[in-house]
């Protein structure tokens, strides 16, 4: 899948467009009290964003759930294809594991160009609780298989940073 998606962290109360996923983020942890998250489909006004491996589908998601928001930056652009797979060959036992749900992993556009910049990437994960994204953050093996695929793909990342939104935007 390849659509076009923008990301936004918007004043509590603004339009929300087309959205794909809308997030009260001042519920969660690591955003400002006065701000929510918003994912739209199409050419948005926002940071812009390809989706990769999923989600599958265009269709907004639905309620339900704790979301965690980790965005990733590559130390080196031409890193993104095995980073891509790694996760995408990870995911299955991890969701299995983990009661989660990866949503949607999505690229942003106009990094990694040629400019020296990292590239970067989104990925939306559901949980059914904070308590179960707490326990996700210690199953990482390196007997497995998700495992050995999550550490290398730590190693070509030069940093991360994940935030939760604890509720879902009507």
């Amino acid at each position: 899948m390849s659509e076009h998606y923008a990301y936004r962290e918007i004043a509590r109360g603004s339009d929300r467009g087309d959205a794909w996923a809308a997030f009260h983020a001042a519920g969660g942890i690591g955003w400002y009290d006065d701000v929510d998250v918003l994912i739209e489909r199409g050419a948005a006004p926002g940071r812009a964003m390809v989706a990769t491996a999923r989600p599958a589908s265009t269709e907004p998601l639905q309620r339900g759930g704790v979301f965690a928001l980790r965005r990733f930056e590559l130390h080196r652009p031409d890193d993104w294809d095995e980073f891509l797979n790694l996760s995408v060959e990870a995911w299955p036992e991890f969701e299995k594991t983990n009661d989660a749900r990866i949503e949607g992993l999505f690229r942003f556009v106009g990094v990694g160009d040629g400019s020296g910049a990292a590239d970067e990437a989104l990925l939306v994960t559901r949980y059914p609780s904070l308590a179960v994204w707490e326990s996700s953050r210690t199953t990482i093996n390196p007997s497995t298989a998700s495992g050995r695929n999550f550490l290398r793909r730590r190693e070509l990342t030069r940093r991360s940073v994940v935030r939760i939104a604890g509720s879902f935007w009507d």
